[in-house]
C-alpha cells in the first residue's frame, strides 16, 4: 500500500495514466462514452482540488511573519525572536484526530534533534485546555506555544490542520507539509530544512 504521508503519492501522473486508459477502454464502448465521460469532468475537478492542496505543501519563500504568540504561562512570545535557528512550526489543536496521532513523532524529534527547535503552537484555544490535552497524553513537548487568533493559519494561507512549516534560521519558509506526518516525511524534511541552513540565500553552497 502506498503512504500519501511517505510522500508516495504524486497525484498529476497517475490521473494522467487513469484518463489515457479510460479513452482507451471508452473506445472499445461507445455506448458508455456519454455518462462515464461526464464522471471524469468529476474526477477532474476533485483532482484539481487535491493538486491546489498538495502545492501548498511547496516549498515557498515567504518571510516570518510578525506574529506575538504566548507560552502556557501566558508570556508574550514574538515569532522572530525565534530567528537564527532552523525552526519547525507545527500548528495543530487538541480536537484534531491526525494531530493527535502525530505529536508523539514531533515530541520525540523535538527532544533529539539537534541544530533544530520544534515548537507546537496550538490553534485557537486557551492554556488550560492546552495543558490538560498533553497531560492527558502524557506528552511532555519541551516547547508549546498558543496562536489564540491562529495569525499562522492565516499568514501561511494554510487550508487546515495539522501544518507544518520548515523554517530557515534567517527566517524563510522553507517547505511546508499540510497534514498527518509520518516519521519518513518528517526525516525529510528535516534534511531539507539542515541543507537550506547550509545555502546562501539567491545561490548554492560554495
Amino acid at each position: 500500500m502506498l503512504d500519501i504521508r511517505d510522500l508516495g503519492f504524486a497525484p498529476w501522473p497517475g490521473a494522467i495514466v487513469a484518463l489515457l486508459g479510460g479513452a482507451l477502454w471508452l473506445w472499445r464502448h461507445p455506448a458508455l462514452r456519454r455518462p462515464l465521460a461526464l464522471s471524469a469532468a468529476s474526477g477532474l475537478v476533485i483532482a484539481g482540488l487535491i493538486g491546489a492542496i498538495v502545492s501548498i505543501a511547496q516549498p515557498l519563500r515567504t518571510p516570518l511573519p510578525e506574529v506575538t504568540l504566548r507560552t502556557l504561562d501566558g508570556a508574550p512570545q514574538p515569532l522572530p525572536a525565534l530567528r537564527g535557528t532552523p525552526l519547525v512550526l507545527n500548528l495543530w489543536a487538541t480536537w484534531c484526530p491526525p494531530c493527535e496521532r502525530e505529536l508523539p513523532l514531533l515530541v520525540n524529534a523535538a527532544r533529539s534533534e539537534r541544530g533544530v527547535r520544534i515548537v507546537l503552537v496550538d490553534q485557537g484555544q486557551d492554556a488550560a485546555t492546552v495543558r490538560d490535552y498533553l497531560r492527558a497524553h502524557r506528552l511532555d513537548p519541551p516547547v508549546v506555544l498558543l496562536d489564540g487568533d491562529e495569525a499562522l493559519l492565516r499568514a501561511y494561507h494554510s487550508p487546515g490542520l495539522p501544518t507544518t512549516l520548515f523554517i530557515a534560521a534567517d527566517g524563510r519558509l522553507v517547505s511546508a507539509h499540510v497534514g498527518e506526518l509520518s516519521q519518513a516525511t518528517l526525516a525529510q524534511a528535516l534534511t531539507q530544512l539542515r541543507a537550506a541552513a547550509r545555502k546562501p540565500v539567491g545561490g548554492s553552497a560554495r
